[in-house]
C-alpha cells in the first residue's frame, strides 16, 4: 500500500490534460475510500489457473485464509455502495523470481478508468550490450489511462532498480505484464463471483 501513497503524490503533482486529470481525480477518490476503510474489502484466490472461473471467496475459517495466503493467484476487491471501485490482482511465480501486482480503478459504471501494473522481478540482463544489470530486484511499472467510453488515451512505462530507483531500459527485463488490461470489472476472471457479491 506504500507504493500507492507515493503514486498518489506523483499523479497529483504532474501538469496534465483534462482527460488525465479526470482519471487522477477518480483515482484519488477511490484511494481515499480504500485507505479510510470506507470501501469493503473482499478477498478471493484461484487454487490453480487464474483464467478459470474457479476463484474462491475467502471466508472466516482459518483454512480459507491460509489458502488465500498460499495461493499464487490472489485478488482484493473493494466495494462501495454496491459497486466495485478497485481490484488488486496479485500473481506470484512458483519459483519466486517475480511478483506482479495489477491494480484496477473503475468508473461508477464498472468500466476501467486506470490500470497500474507493478512487476517486481529478479530477471534482468542487457542483451544488447551483453552485460549484467546492476543487482536487482527490478521494478517495471505500466500505467494505462481510459476515458469513460473505454478508449485508452495514455500509457506510461518505466523500469528501475528497486534499491536505488535508478532507471533502466524495460526491454532488458523479462516482462510478465499482460499486454491487455481488463476493460471492466465484469470482465475479470471472477466476474460471476463479483455479481453474486453485489446483489
Amino acid at each position: 500500500m506504500g507504493h500507492l501513497l507515493a503514486l498518489s503524490a506523483v499523479l497529483l503533482g504532474m501538469d496534465v490534460g483534462a482527460e488525465t486529470a479526470g482519471v487522477r481525480a477518480r483515482y484519488s477518490e477511490i484511494t481515499k475510500l480504500v485507505t479510510t476503510g470506507t470501501a469493503k474489502e473482499v478477498r478471493l484466490y484461484a487454487p490453480d489457473d487464474p483464467a478459470s472461473n474457479e476463484w474462491a471467496i475467502v471466508g472466516p475459517k482459518a483454512s480459507s485464509r491460509r489458502s488465500f495466503e498460499e495461493s499464487d493467484f490472489r485478488a482484493r476487491v473493494y466495494i462501495y455502495q454496491s459497486r466495485v471501485v478497485e481490484v488488486i490482482l496479485e500473481t506470484h511465480s512458483g519459483s519466486g523470481d517475480w511478483t506482479l501486482e495489477e491494480s484496477y480503478y473503475f468508473y461508477p459504471d464498472c468500466a476501467t478508468a486506470f490500470y497500474l501494473a507493478s512487476l517486481l522481478t529478479f530477471q534482468g540482463y542487457d542483451v544488447e550490450r551483453q552485460r549484467e544489470l546492476p543487482p536487482g530486484p527490478y521494478v517495471v511499472e505500466r500505467r494505462r489511462y481510459f476515458d469513460e467510453k473505454g478508449r485508452e488515451f495514455r500509457t506510461l512505462q518505466k523500469a528501475f532498480v528497486q534499491s536505488t530507483q535508478a532507471e533502466i531500459p524495460a526491454r532488458t527485463l523479462r516482462l510478465n505484464i499482460p499486454e491487455e488490461a481488463y476493460r471492466s470489472c465484469s470482465a475479470l476472471p471472477f466476474g460471476k463471483q463479483l455479481a453474486k457479491l453485489l446483489k
